[in-house]
């Protein structure tokens, strides 16, 4: 713009040009395409002179997402930033000119509604490629249908988009042009064809619980949306027998009957009456609180929208920063969130003293050693993904750079006592097995149902594992013990990170059972031995980490025998908590080989549970690849509302300080 500024005043002697008549020039050329105005950040100002440009970024962007292995039609943000998407078809411009385009471009697709940020990820929904899967339980029929001008593809993307940033209906799961939401713990959806050339047909479907008032606010969200883009639309309500469970399907007969004041027709296979429903719009002209509505989700919708494109421009400001080479790993444990109110606050919390305390803008992983949540609820794992996406979003990572374990809170303790029904002792068998009853005096026992057994770690499957690894290898929590392992590994980085689930065994009765699965664990290494030649593996020299939640030296240690088999496959380091309070120590296998222990206090547990005169904690190690060094940052917050603080305590206990050092044995 400097530029710009300075040719007219070359040019143009006779007078010098304000900026507020630029500003009008240039507004004006952008309203005809042929230039546009780039506002990277405060102060600087750049015009593409070649607009484009814009169209051709932006379709590279869209065929990354639309490219993405398995479907869901996402694009790192990471990558995108830096270039390291596919580009094809066109020059390039000069890395530096390239990162302004980029970041306008991302902008420009989030502002128009086409995609929405999840996980380190830009999604774009009309690029997700995965068909849904028949679900064990038919979803619900289609309660009403829609018949529309135009092509669903950009229709389709900015309406699961709005509908996500309403806040009043969440979304759950999305496929190839079918989506589902949920309201109040209930279940709606919609699905999207096209029927024919310049034709689109939407079919809207209800759970039972979803209440009318909700029904109608969805909608009409949907209906308003068609009309905003100047498109015709046909209503259809669709009618099922209540006896005979059959749709009516002569859409001229329930016209007529409408239109002669007659509010039931009878069913065409068994005659049944089938009262007609008010249409939408009868129903919005009758109850003024859904005009209300539907005004305060448009108003949700643009705020939404509006603080997606600052945080995207403020997080990839700072990430786009010169690094340091150095690899920082923050781990957390023991959150016990409750609500998103207070994830949110947690987060912001954090936000604030890794970047104005320790001047950290990016983060290279983020470790959660288990016991997200209180009481395993939905509402409790809702909050927890919040807080773990927004630290994705603002630190550089993506769900690949992410390691969460299950803790002893993330065991439903409803679905564990429903495991154990209750078998008189008559029917009891001769051998009860161990550890798999519970004894209920003279009248017989409670007997472990293995399959509902193992379903206890279902809620954190669904509503909380799945969503942070949406689109990667290991999307879903495996509810078989032998399977529950996760395997993440950075060649980049020459990284290695072994997550074990050593709550396998614990319930609502047997709460102290903490142990690691032997058969996981041996699955687990295997990995490690695939491929080995000559004694040699392609993980020498990695740092590998295992991940787990309970500890396994001082109070509350599980039985550490598994420990000698990572020494013995190389592995350094072990992150924990559980305890509630920071703490090192080793397992030294030989002379050779030991593994370091770092733990994790609790970085959210309410007072009531906290150690007493252990404050609040979490810890921030920071990796030098050139040397292998390692360093443990200790952090404390005293009171839940106060700011994050040095925690020292370590090493020498008369000068103590808030880190402690050591060498990773093998990584060079």
């Amino acid at each position: 713009m400097d530029e710009i500024r300075r040719a007219v005043e070359e040019r143009y002697t006779e007078g010098v040009a304000t900026k507020e008549e630029l500003d009008t020039i240039i507004g004006l050329l952008q309203s005809r395409g042929l230039v546009h105005r780039l506002d990277p950040r405060p102060g600087e100002t750049w015009i593409l002179l070649k607009p484009e440009r814009i169209n051709q970024y932006g379709a590279s962007i869209i065929q990354a997402a639309r490219n993405h292995p398995r479907g869901i039609g996402a694009a790192l943000e990471r990558e995108v930033l830096t270039g390291k998407i596919p580009f094809s078809g066109f020059v390039r411009l000069p890395r530096g000119e390239e990162a302004i385009v980029l970041e306008a471009t991302a902008e420009l697709l989030l502002a128009h509604d086409l995609g929405f940020r999840e996980m380190g990820y830009l999604v774009f929904p009309s690029q997700i490629s995965v068909t849904r899967v028949p679900p064990d339980e038919p979803l619900p029929r289609a309660e009403v249908t829609y018949r529309f001008s135009g092509a669903i593809e950009t229709i389709y993307a900015a309406l699961v988009v709005r509908l996500g940033y309403t806040e009043h209906f969440r979304r759950e799961e999305q496929w190839k042009y079918a989506v589902e939401f949920s309201r109040d713990g209930h279940r709606l959806g919609f699905s999207m064809e096209q029927i024919e050339e310049g034709t689109g047909e939407i079919e809207i479907w209800f759970e039972a619980g979803v209440e009318a008032f909700d029904r109608v606010t969805f909608i009409r969200f949907i209906t308003d949306h068609l009309r905003a883009r100047g498109m015709d639309i046909e209503e259809r309500i669709r009618l099922y027998c209540p006896n005979c469970k059959e749709e009516v399907t002569n859409r001229a007969a329930i016209a007529a009957r409408v239109e002669q004041g007659k509010l039931e027709i009878p069913c065409q296979f068994c005659d049944t009456g089938i009262v007609i429903p008010e249409s939408i719009e009868e129903h919005y002209r009758r109850e003024p609180a859904l005009e209300k509505k539907q005004q305060e989700l448009a108003g949700t919708v643009k705020r939404r929208t509006k603080r997606t494109i600052t945080e995207l421009r403020a997080d990839w400001q700072r990430q786009g920063r010169e690094e340091d080479g150095l690899i920082r790993i923050l781990h957390l444990s023991d959150l016990h969130l409750t609500d998103e109110k207070l994830a949110n606050t947690c987060r912001t919390q954090l936000e604030t003293d890794l970047r104005q305390e320790l001047r950290i803008d990016r983060l290279n992983y983020l470790v959660i050693s288990g016991d997200f949540t209180h009481r395993a609820t939905e509402a409790e794992f809702r909050a927890a993904f919040e807080m773990v996406d927004g630290l994705v979003q603002h630190f550089g990572l993506d769900s690949n750079r992410v390691v969460i374990v299950p803790g002893n809170h993330e065991v439903n303790w409803d679905l564990s006592e429903a495991a154990y029904p209750f078998v008189p002792r008559s029917k009891l068998p001769s051998i009860l097995p161990e550890g798999g009853h519970i004894p209920a005096g003279e009248a017989g026992a409670l007997v472990r149902d293995d399959d509902k057994y193992r379903a206890r770690f279902a809620p954190f499957n669904e509503h909380f594992y799945r969503r942070v690894y949406r689109g990667e290898e290991h999307a879903e929590y495996p509810l078989e013990a032998a399977a529950q392992f996760l395997w993440l590994e950075r060649p980049a980085d020459r990284i290695l990170f072994l997550g074990l689930n050593s709550c396998w065994e614990i319930d609502h009765h047997f709460t102290e059972r903490a142990g690691i699965h032997m058969p996981a664990l041996a699955r687990a290494l295997d990995r490690l031995n695939d491929g080995l030649q000559d004694g040699k593996s392609k993980y020498d020299g990695w740092l590998k980490c295992a991940v787990f939640h309970h500890p396994v030296t001082g109070r509350e240690a599980m039985n550490a025998e598994f420990m000698q088999l990572l020494a013995t496959h190389g592995f350094q380091l072990c992150l924990h908590g559980h305890i509630h309070e920071a703490m090192e120590d080793y397992h030294k296998y030989d002379d050779a080989r030991s593994v370091k222990i770092v733990g994790a206090g609790t970085f959210g547990a309410p007072t009531r549970e906290q150690v007493p005169g252990i404050p609040l904690q979490y810890n921030l190690l920071t990796l030098d690849p050139a040397t292998g060094e390692m360093r443990v940052d200790t952090r404390k917050k005293e009171k839940p509302a106060g700011a994050w603080s040095a925690d020292a305590r370590w090493q020498d206990k008369n000068n103590p300080k808030a880190w402690y050092g050591f060498v990773a044995p093998g990584y060079v």
